[in-house]
């Protein structure tokens, strides 16, 4: 099970972001949510967590109803791959967790 979920928002659209929250919160990622203009500040970067987890399936749909780049969504779908990334330069030379771990240069 997967308790950490990332959404990465396009827009800097308050009502996307309150819709994400809402969605993320519904859906009981209620244990601590962060959110932050992006490193590229033309959009939001959130992260929540959920007590018990879910399923990557499950991840990966509330992730897209939350309205998370459907890049990242599709990315993370493929078998073996480290999911809940977020890109800290748009050109995706540096990718990091929000754990500040380098994960590919």
């Amino acid at each position: 099970m997967i308790r950490r979920i990332t959404v990465d928002l396009d827009t800097l659209d308050e009502s996307e972001l309150s819709h994400a929250l809402k969605v993320l919160e519904k859906n009981g990622f209620i244990e601590k949510i962060q959110f932050e203009i992006s490193p590229s500040g033309k959009g939001w970067h959130i992260v929540a967590w959920h007590k018990k987890g879910v399923t990557k399936e499950k991840l990966l749909t509330l992730r897209a109803a939350a309205g998370d780049d459907a890049t990242r969504i599709k990315l993370d779908a493929i078998a073996g791959r480290q999911i809940n990334v977020l890109f800290d330069w748009k050109q995706k030379k540096i990718i990091r967790s929000l754990s500040d771990q380098l994960i590919l240069k």
